[in-house]
């Protein structure tokens, strides 16, 4: 009986050892539309460097997402999508500062 116990306690160790947190569905589809806003406003020309901190951020979660390492792709993410929102806001002030439209 005692040896069965332990069996069980081993097997639950090591299933709930090798479980991790939910994938990060929401922070990779809330990233990846604010780096397509940022170079549809066209970050590329007025916020480069914040679009690329964006675009590295977002390789660098997916890399993490991909060997789920959900908590660092998590802020990896979340980082990105900031990088991303920056770039747009930076390009519509340098727009709107030389009176360009914005689509």
């Amino acid at each position: 009986m005692m040896k069965r116990f332990w069996s069980w306690t081993l097997t639950l160790s090591l299933f709930l050892v090798g479980c991790v947190g939910p994938a990060p569905i929401r922070d990779y589809n809330l990233a990846n539309t604010a780096i397509k806003a940022a170079k549809k406003s066209g970050a590329a020309n007025y916020a480069p460097a914040a679009l690329t901190s964006a675009t590295n951020h977002f390789q660098e979660a997916e890399e993490k997402y991909k060997i789920r390492e959900y908590e660092e792709a998590k802020k990896l993410f979340k980082a990105a999508r900031l990088y991303a929102e920056k770039a747009e806001n930076q390009t519509r002030v340098k727009k709107f500062k030389t009176g360009e439209t914005f689509p």
